[in-house]
């Protein structure tokens, strides 16, 4: 369960989300087999800023599943829906406005092409390549209307080991190894506790006024099995 944070566009959403292994189960993308964890997630949010130049205040929904690689714990596929409901100040009586955004990506690779080095130390980097396919549905109510769109794109990623540092967050303070992502859209620095066995604080930084934070708040798992982590695990666009 974590704190969230993120702007997108004119607008701040400010919630909680969980994140939950729901299952095991195996699959085929991109011509490789994997033997995966099934991920479920759900939030809500508080929503403030601007839309079209008049203030703006509702609420955030989301939801969504997702497959990851059992041995590199990487993300094969995910399936997002954002749903906002904000009242506008543009109209005497303020108007009520729905948009939201279902998104589904397949990574192929998963794991990128690329390799990891076997003994990370501060300082270390290293680059891996990465496919994603994307279909996505947007709905504005302001011109109700259902926009469609399905496109493919490469991504390069350098990946730099700060080093390990405690960090506080709101479910306590934990040794962790910090690990930044950069890439064209933006910066990631993931916060991993090998105690706790995943991130728990992460940033990401577009080159645009949008950020999402996220800083777990409690946790309960059964130990994954031993295996080298990998901060794609927490990368998605």
């Amino acid at each position: 369960m974590y704190d969230v944070d993120m702007s997108v566009g004119t607008l701040r959403l400010s919630g909680r989300v969980t994140y939950m292994i729901a299952g095991e189960s195996s699959m085929s993308a991109g011509g490789f087999s994997y033997d995966t964890y099934e991920m479920d997630q759900y939030g809500s949010f508080d929503v403030s800023g601007t839309i079209y130049e008049s203030w703006a205040s509702g609420t955030a929904t989301l939801s969504g599943s997702g497959s990851m690689d059992q041995d590199s714990l990487d993300l094969i596929v995910s399936d997002q829906n954002l749903s906002i409901s904000v009242t506008a100040q543009l109209l005497t009586p303020p108007l009520t406005l729905t948009l939201w955004d279902h998104i589904i990506s397949t990574y192929s690779p998963p794991s990128g092409t690329g390799q990891e080095p076997e003994d990370i130390e501060e300082g270390v980097s290293w680059t891996k390549n990465y496919t994603i396919e994307s279909v996505e549905r947007s709905f504005d109510s302001w011109f109700r209307a259902i926009a469609s769109d399905s496109y493919s794109y490469s991504s390069t990623s350098v990946y730099n080991y700060i080093g390990s540092s405690p960090t506080i967050v709101p479910s306590g303070t934990f040794e962790c190894n910090v690990v930044m992502e950069h890439n064209e859209y933006g910066v990631t620095t993931s916060w991993m506790s090998e105690k706790v066995g995943m991130v728990v604080k992460s940033e990401y930084h577009p080159g645009s006024s949008d950020s999402i934070t996220q800083l777990i708040v409690s946790h309960s798992h059964k130990p994954l099995p031993t295996g080298e982590w990998s901060p794609a695990m927490v990368i998605t666009r």
